[in-house]
């Protein structure tokens, strides 16, 4: 991402004359850091939920990123009027998290009758597990 916005401070500044709007390499460049960006936030969402995150967590952040995308529409809007940032990455990925939040990422997992609930940690053992079977059909 420093390359690319690097490379286009460097044209906005009349040093270069790369076309980042036609392009197939800055096109797909940048289509390969939006994908990376995206992927790490599911990443992060997912490593958030086994990491026991409450929703007040969440929805903080939510209101971190929402916050920070605004002020970029409203800075770029400022410097741009006539192209400034109305839906970026950072508004893509507040709405990507409030969309996959309802999602069962492990939070079925660690309902109270699941085999991830809490009585397993308790107990030492898996419920359901072949162990436990085969030691229940009596061999």
């Amino acid at each position: 991402m420093f390359v690319y916005h690097f490379a286009f401070d460097l044209r906005y500044y009349g040093v270069t004359s790369a076309d980042f709007e036609h392009d197939f390499f800055w096109l797909s460049f940048r289509a390969l850091i939006v994908g990376i960006f995206m992927a790490l936030v599911g990443v992060s969402l997912v490593l958030a939920e086994r990491a026991h995150a409450t929703p007040r967590h969440f929805w903080r952040r939510i209101a971190i990123i929402a916050a920070c995308a605004l002020l970029a529409t409203v800075a770029s809007r400022m410097l741009f009027p006539q192209t400034f940032i109305y839906f970026g990455i950072l508004h893509a990925i507040a709405v990507a998290s409030v969309l996959a939040w309802p999602l069962p990422i492990d939070r079925a997992r660690r309902s109270s009758s699941g085999p991830w609930s809490s009585s397993r940690a308790s107990s030492g053992r898996i419920r359901g597990s072949t162990r436990a079977r085969c030691r229940g059909s009596g061999s």
